[in-house]
């Protein structure tokens, strides 16, 4: 566990599907990773995954199939975003898969996936 301004944060070391990750979080007291400015995003890559370059990670943004915007698991407004160029695509761009679950990746960008996708996932409390 990590501390950065209020909150605590956990790094799962197995991957789980969204749900399952949230419910992980949900029994330690926590929330999936909620990111709310940049010194945030800044110290998720440089201090929880600094050690792994090539890391994707489940958070607590996700959209409903009939919305095309995302939310915050903690109902929190969207105050900061870091989305790859393309994205949200909010589906596969060769299968046409829903992707409705935000994820972090290596490349210091955000990203949407299918949510029964296996990612290692941060806790924050």
């Amino acid at each position: 566990m990590v501390k950065f301004r209020h909150a605590c944060y956990y790094r799962s070391k197995s991957g789980r599907q969204w749900l399952d990750a949230k419910s992980v979080c949900e029994t330690m007291g926590a929330h999936l990773l909620v990111v709310n400015d940049a010194a945030e995003n800044d110290f998720i890559y440089n201090v929880l995954f600094g050690d792994w370059p090539t890391f994707a990670i489940f958070t607590g943004g996700f959209r409903l199939v009939e919305e095309s915007t995302y939310k915050w698991i903690t109902g929190e407004p969207w105050t900061f975003a870091n989305w790859y160029p393309i994205e949200p695509s909010f589906e596969v761009w060769n299968t046409g898969e829903k992707e409705q679950c935000m994820c972090i990746t290596g490349q210091y960008n955000w990203t949407d996936i299918p949510c029964n996708q296996t990612r290692v996932f941060v806790c924050e409390l």
